[in-house]
């Protein structure tokens, strides 16, 4: 299972780039770091912290 959140609607929903930092235990260097979408392990922390967050799961395919 894969858990997508783009890095702005992340931001958005804590207000901002030092919020979102704070909440993960990371500096805000890391999060500027990010490309489109949070790293998968801060992701998964997030749907944790703030379910409501915009996401998607995507389950592996089965083949």
């Amino acid at each position: 299972m894969e858990v997508l959140i783009k890095t702005e609607d992340a931001i958005d929903a804590y207000k901002g780039a030092a919020n979102l930092a704070r909440s993960l235990g990371v500096s805000r260097a890391a999060i500027s770091q990010w490309g489109e979408y949070v790293p998968e392990v801060s992701a998964r922390g997030l749907v944790i912290l703030q379910p409501s967050i915009p996401h998607i799961i995507k389950k592996p395919s089965v083949t």
